[in-house]
Parts: structure tokens; C-alpha cells; sequence
């Protein structure tokens, strides 16, 4: 699953990167990445408290994607909550975990031209844990191993970092299974002026899980899914218009989030209908239980929230195959109480 994971992750990488091709005057004409390399644990990644992808394959496995969409000039922060875990119990049936010995993290940005394929990186965190120390310590270099570097052109980073206890909330991962564990933080600088602002940064509000909130997602949810079943692909461009802009101008050459979308697989009209050239049919709202107790994800400092899995999804027949696609959106709300979409979660 995890490799699985892997292959998919860097295929959409590379598409996206050699969709760049000439750049537009909007567009950036290069790239950043993060190559995520662990032992022994699951992990969901965060870049400025907006997610970006996970794992699950817990015996090892090493993940490349862009992290471009998530970044801002000057600077960032990323975090990766962890959970090494070792079993369930046979009593609750949740995952158990622990730290031991055998566990790593390893941490590598990049910055790529699209043009030249030239690139620079940073490494400012390789990590294994030690039992015997209880703590984790740095993985011992290679011999003729090149030396670590935490400043190189535009990148830079001190190599400090900070892991605690996961308490304020649990890694929520793509199925829904809540898992605590660790979170391992950091801080890194970007001098790149380019990279455009979060179109939600000035009116999302802060929000507080409880029944009016999540009574009122479902509204924003089931608004949404209601468009789709009526095939208002324009409604649904509006609202997703300045998501699409700032992935077009951050990951491609296309210049304008219409451009976008359209030339994305199926386009607009056929992507957001209720059945699709394709053959997958939109299905009902789709939730684990009552939507009160689904599992809630929050990002952003508690601005961008979604449920989990994504409600919204479609299924390719045989009905009941597995075969789903899901729209994977994230909501902001503003002093009004409206909601507005703040990002579309393609990360896995």
C-alpha cells in the first residue's frame, strides 16, 4: 500500500512538472517538494498547518510531492504527526504505538527549476530513535557520505526541531481512524516572493468543534453535493475558482484556473455531474455513523476544517466495487457565518 502510495505520489509529481512547460508571466518557473523517508510509523504531513499527504505503510516507506500549493515567502513551518505503531488492542480495537528502536525520519526540500530540471536542496532532519537513550538521535553519515546541508540558495533551515506528544489533536487519517503519536516540527525560510498569497488568509475565521459546527458543515456539504447532482458545473467554478488559480499558477503553465480545470481529465461540465463519461455515479453523502461523530479534520490554526473521509464522492459500477473518487474539499468560514472553499486536499 505504501509503495503503492509512493509510485502514485511521484507520477503526480512529474505529470505536474511537465505540465510547467514555458511559463506564463503569472506562473512560478520552478517547484518545491519534500521527500519524506521513515521506519516504523504512519504519518500525515503538514506544511503551514495545511495538509499535504500521508502514510500508512508503518515498515517503511519514502514519499516525493510537491508542497508548493501549502508554502509563503519568508517563513514556513512543517510538521509531520507520527504514530509507531505496533498493534491494536484486541480490547478497543485501536492502534497501540510506541517508540522503539528502528524508527527514522528523514526529511529532504527542494527547489526545482521546471526549465532546466536544475535543483538545490536541504536536509534538516535524519533521525533514528535510540532506546538505549530514549530519545532520538542523528543518523550516523555514511562514510563518504555528502555532509548535510541546511542553507543552499533560496532554502534554509537551522536543523532544529521540536518533537512533543500529539495532545491538542489526533493524526486523522484518509479512512477516518483517529491515531495519536508524535509531532515532529519544524521551521524553514524561503526567499521567493512569488509564491501568491492563501486567498482565505484575511477573512477565515477560527473555528471550534461541537454540534452547530459540524450541523453546519453538513449545510455546506450537502449545498455542494446538491450542485453537483443538478450538473451546475458554473456555481461550482465560482466557488472553487480561486483554489483552482493559485494550483494553476503555483503547478502549471496554464494561465487562469478555468484553463485549469478544463484541461484537467473529464473538464468541468463532465467532472462535477452527477454521472460521469467515465461511468462513476455521484453517491449520497457518505459518512461513518452520524455525521456528530464523524471524524473532523482541521487545519490552518483551527481556520480550515473538513470532514473525514471526504462525504463527497463517486463510485464506478458495480455498485459497491470500491472503485471511488472523491472531491476532497476543505471549508473556511468568514464572520458571517457563510462557507467558502479554501483548498481541494488532492494530496492522498
Amino acid at each position: 500500500m505504501g509503495r503503492l502510495l509512493t509510485t502514485l505520489l511521484i507520477a503526480i509529481f512529474l505529470t505536474l512538472t511537465l505540465l510547467k512547460g514555458p511559463t506564463m508571466a503569472q506562473n512560478l518557473d520552478h517547484g518545491y517538494s519534500a521527500k519524506i523517508s521513515t521506519r516504523g510509523v504512519v504519518w500525515s504531513l503538514r506544511v503551514n498547518d495545511l495538509f499535504v499527504r500521508e502514510n500508512v505503510d508503518v515498515p517503511y516507506a519514502t514519499s516525493i510531492g510537491d508542497i508548493g500549493v501549502e508554502m509563503q515567502p519568508g517563513r514556513n513551518t512543517l510538521s509531520l504527526d507520527f504514530s509507531p505503531v505496533t498493534g491494536r488492542d484486541p480490547a478497543t480495537g485501536k492502534y497501540v504505538y510506541a517508540l522503539r528502536d528502528g524508527v527514522k525520519i528523514s526529511i529532504v526540500l527542494e527547489r526545482r527549476d521546471y526549465a532546466s530540471q536544475q535543483s538545490i536542496e536541504i536536509h534538516p532532519v535524519d533521525l533514528e530513535y535510540s532506546d538505549e537513550k530514549k530519545s532520538f538521535v542523528p543518523v550516523a553519515p555514511k562514510p563518504d557520505a555528502p555532509e548535510r546541508v541546511l542553507q543552499n540558495g533560496a532554502l534554509q533551515s537551522t536543523g532544529q526541531y521540536r518533537i512533543t506528544e500529539i495532545s491538542d489533536r489526533p493524526m486523522v487519517l484518509k479512512s477516518g481512524q483517529e491515531i495519536g503519536g508524535y509531532r515532529l516540527e519544524l521551521e524553514f525560510q524561503v526567499d521567493d516572493e512569488a509564491l501568491p498569497a492563501f486567498h482565505w488568509a484575511g477573512n477565515a475565521v477560527a473555528l471550534t468543534d461541537g454540534p452547530e459546527l459540524r450541523e453546519s458543515l453538513l449545510n455546506a456539504y450537502q449545498n455542494l453535493h446538491g450542485l453537483i447532482s443538478k450538473g451546475d458545473a458554473e456555481t461550482i467554478f465560482r466557488m472553487a475558482e480561486p483554489v483552482w488559480a493559485r494550483t494553476a499558477a503555483i503547478l502549471t503553465s496554464e494561465p487562469s484556473a478555468r484553463a485549469f480545470i478544463e484541461h484537467s481529465d473529464f473538464g468541468l461540465a463532465d467532472r462535477y455531474s452527477a454521472v460521469r463519461s467515465d461511468g462513476a455515479v455521484l453517491q449520497p453523502l457518505g459518512f461513518w455513523g452520524d455525521h456528530q461523530e464523524a471524524a473532523i479534520q482541521f487545519m490552518a490554526d483551527q481556520r480550515l476544517v473538513r470532514f473525514r473521509p471526504d462525504p463527497i464522492f463517486w463510485e464506478t459500477p458495480p455498485a459497491g466495487s470500491g472503485n471511488r473518487t472523491s472531491f476532497p474539499v476543505v471549508f473556511y468560514q468568514t464572520g458571517d457565518g457563510s462557507w467558502h472553499l479554501g483548498l481541494i486536499a488532492i494530496g492522498m
